[in-house]
């Protein structure tokens, strides 16, 4: 009897525990981002996760490539099957990012980088959102402060786009300077083989550091093919341009010392 009541009791341990690693969850939020062409971010944006996983895309993106409006001859923007998609392993401790268009803009370019850590406060304002108790957090991340609400009742440690870290899912998300916002639709419970969590595959993958040199190597090309009057050079967007405030901003960091592998 004592040795049935041990299996007994494995065996619900075995189950449980085989259970919380096959949770999983999708949540929609809904993007209101107001930097230069931030349309294609805007709209539902689905988050697929489990414990150690997750997966973000950006539903309402592009499909298509098209031209650029006001662009250069053959300037083209870079649609995306995958959704524009950002994947993150904390096991591994790696993200990889879709990158649109850049000074490469021939392709889509996936960046692997090592997961940063988030230096998060946790304040003590609470308040609910979708039924939630939530509690407030800050943080400067990528070049941006962001306020954000997580809720422990959803003890996944991952938020939107590349926001991580917290105790709990981040519901809310918005950058203090106004420009990238992300706010809480809905939450479901999913089966754990409903979304296959794993990292984009569109486009081509390469390390920060690969595609920092890429860029460094058209810049030198292009800008090589001056001749007499006629200068062509390769700068920077708007640091605003993306989610990540000045995070691309290549060929400036370059020319005054400050650009390395890490940022």
């Amino acid at each position: 009897m004592y040795k049935n009541l041990l299996i007994l009791i494995s065996f619900v341990f075995i189950s449980l525990n085989m259970e919380a690693q096959e949770s999983a969850a999708k949540i929609t939020y809904i993007a209101e981002h107001s930097f230069p062409n931030s349309e294609v971010y805007n709209g539902k944006n689905f988050l697929h996760l489990d414990g150690s996983r997750s997966l973000f895309v950006h539903d309402e993106y592009p499909l298509e490539t098209r031209p650029v409006v006001g662009g250069l001859m053959g300037d083209e923007f870079m649609g995306d099957s995958e959704g524009c998609s950002v994947f993150v392993n904390l096991e591994e401790k790696v993200t990889y990012t879709k990158k649109r268009n850049g000074p490469i803009n021939s392709t889509l370019h996936i960046i692997i980088e090592e997961l940063e850590a988030i230096n998060w406060k946790i304040g003590t304002e609470s308040k609910l959102i979708g039924g939630f108790n939530a509690k407030i957090a800050h943080a400067d991340y990528e070049g941006r402060t962001y306020e954000v609400w997580f809720t422990r009742e959803i003890p996944f440690p991952f938020g939107p786009y590349r926001l991580q870290g917290l105790p709990g899912l981040i519901l809310e998300a918005h950058s203090t300077d106004g420009y990238v916002k992300w706010v809480f639709h809905s939450f479901e419970n999913v089966n754990v083989a409903a979304v296959e969590l794993v990292p984009p595959v569109n486009g081509v993958a390469l390390s920060w550091e690969e595609y920092v040199n890429k860029s460094l190597a058209f810049k030198e090309k292009f800008e090589g093919e001056s001749r007499g009057n006629i200068t062509k050079t390769v700068i920077d967007s708007d640091s605003n341009e993306e989610i990540e405030k000045g995070k691309f901003r290549i060929f400036e960091r370059y020319l005054n010392g400050s650009l390395n592998s890490s940022n």
